[in-house]
């Protein structure tokens, strides 16, 4: 016979780790298909992010003919990644604009009190 008293309850179903719900679907970029596995409810941000690129990849295209797929694909990567960049540094700057304007007010509102 096994004493249980000093063992650890264990957990049940409802407080175990769930694995995330995933979804699949089929991406086209640049005229290869693939099926990717992504978080449920976002095959529609997928594709829309796959038409991103492949307007991407037909605007490098354009500019430079002659260009391998490979370097076209990096040219492209590291477009989306400079503008990721550049979105990252205007909403920092939105975010401190926004502190010191509500940090204003609220010496303001302070001021007022008194």
């Amino acid at each position: 016979m096994h004493n249980t008293e000093n063992r650890p309850e264990t957990a049940s179903s409802a407080d175990e780790i769930q694995p995330l719900a995933t979804e699949q679907v089929n991406l086209t970029l640049s005229g290869q298909t693939m099926r990717i596995t992504c978080r449920k409810g976002e095959s529609a941000a997928m594709i829309r992010a796959q038409n991103m690129v492949n307007d991407k990849i037909l605007e490098l295209r354009k500019m430079a003919p002659g260009l391998s797929m490979e370097k076209i694909a990096l040219l492209a990567s590291l477009d989306f990644c400079h503008e990721l960049n550049q979105k990252s540094l205007q909403l920092k700057d939105i975010g401190d604009t926004l502190e010191t304007r509500v940090r204003r007010l609220a010496e303001l509102l302070k001021g007022n009190e008194g």
